[in-house]
């Protein structure tokens, strides 16, 4: 059993960066992206987002998804 999941360590990776002035804009500020991967759904979509998750996926994971993920992040290019 893990010591804490993805939720709790959201929250506390975004607490750190609020106690280091760290933003969180369009520009990142230097934050930490958070990609939550479920199998669940739904059900935990709005606590992650309200922990701080910067995107929010579902498994199974399909490669269009992660891609359309990464490049609504800035993190890759759409090839076409």
């Amino acid at each position: 059993m893990p010591v804490m999941d993805g939720l709790e360590l959201t929250r506390r990776i975004r607490e750190l960066e609020r106690l280091s002035g760290r933003g969180r804009g369009r520009d990142r500020g230097g934050s930490v992206l958070v990609i939550a991967l479920t199998g669940l759904g739904a059900a935990v979509e709005q606590d992650a987002i309200v922990c701080g998750v910067d995107l929010f996926l579902t498994r199974p994971l399909m490669f269009a998804g992660l891609r359309d993920a990464l490049i609504a992040v800035g993190l890759t290019q759409d090839a076409g």
